[in-house]
This record gives structure tokens, sequence and C-alpha cells, in this order.
């Protein structure tokens, strides 16, 4: 009779730790344990990259998730919004345009919120496509974490009597200027 074979069960700690402070973080503060080259591919990963980076998620998602929410509860790591997640945080109010929105562009988002505007370049190089940078005195505001986990019914049991009111206050996104 044929016998179906388990995949053998991966924790955490098979992983070295720099794999799993980017899957947490989307960076990591200390590479004296990574090569440089494997760290890079994890940066600008292609698709077989990203399915790697999605198997060490799925092996270690729930330790992470244990100790991220009894750490920072009413958030959740990079990992979990690049894989988990299906919608990402809604947009309250202000002013600006997403590049994806109408650029042929590949949406980038951090923690929910697009990581990747508009710019006054962009607006003079394509006015027909209402590319609007931030306003400064009107900047995109989005739900905070807290309230995205709430309205989606995605807190871990007993998250939600850990969360102070200030975790629910709305994001404001801040651009950073270059010069």
């Amino acid at each position: 009779m044929p016998v179906k074979r388990r995949k053998p069960k991966f924790r955490r700690s098979d992983y070295p730790g720099w794999m799993i402070e980017f899957l947490q973080f989307g960076q990591v503060s200390e590479v004296t344990e990574v090569n440089p080259l494997e760290l890079l591919i994890w940066q600008h990963p292609g698709d077989a990259d990203r399915e790697q980076m999605r198997n060490v998620w799925l092996a270690c998602r729930d330790d992470i998730l244990r100790d991220w929410v009894k750490q920072r509860p009413g958030s959740r790591p990079t990992a979990w919004w690049q894989y988990d997640t299906h919608e990402q945080r809604k947009r309250l109010s202000g002013s600006g345009t997403a590049r994806h929105e109408v650029l042929n562009m590949t949406p980038v988002f951090r923690f929910g919120i697009p990581d990747n505007w508009c710019t006054d370049m962009d607006a003079r190089l394509w006015p027909h496509l209402n590319c609007t940078p931030i306003d400064p005195a009107d900047p995109p505001v989005f739900e905070s974490e807290a309230t995205h986990l709430k309205r989606l019914a995605l807190f871990q049991p007993r998250e939600l009597k850990w969360l102070k009111e200030t975790d629910f206050k709305p994001e404001v996104v801040i651009e950073e200027v270059t010069t």
C-alpha cells in the first residue's frame, strides 16, 4: 500500500538569525553572520528567491508571529504583509498618488502602505497621467495597523486587550525629501 510521505517540519531554529530578522523587519541590522551576496539576493529577489523566502516564512510563521504579537501587539512583521495579507491598509485622506496607480510599475508596499509616491518630476514628465506629488501640508493618512487588523478580524487571541487607544491612531505618510 502506498504511504504518503510527510514533509519534514522546519522550525525557526533551523534558519540563520539574519533570515528571521529579514522576515520580521525587511532589513538586517547585524550582518556579521551573513554572506553579503546572500543578503543582496534577499533584498532584491528574483522569482526563485521569493519562493525560498516564502517557504522560510511558512516554516517559521507561527513562531515569529507568536513572539512578534507579544512584543508588538497590533502590528505584523514585514513577511506577514508580503505573504499573508490579502488587503492593504485603507487610505483615509490626504494628497498624493502612489506611483503604481498611474505608472506602469509593480506596487511596492511597506506594512500595507504604498512605498513609492509620485514626485514633482513625475508630474512634469507625465502631466496627462494625473500623477500628484504629496503635498506636505496634506500628506496621505492611512488606518493604523491595529485598525486594519481589527477591521478584518485578524487579531490573535488576547491581542486586542494588550492595545492602547493610541495604537488605533491613523498613520501619516511622510515622504523623505532627497536632494
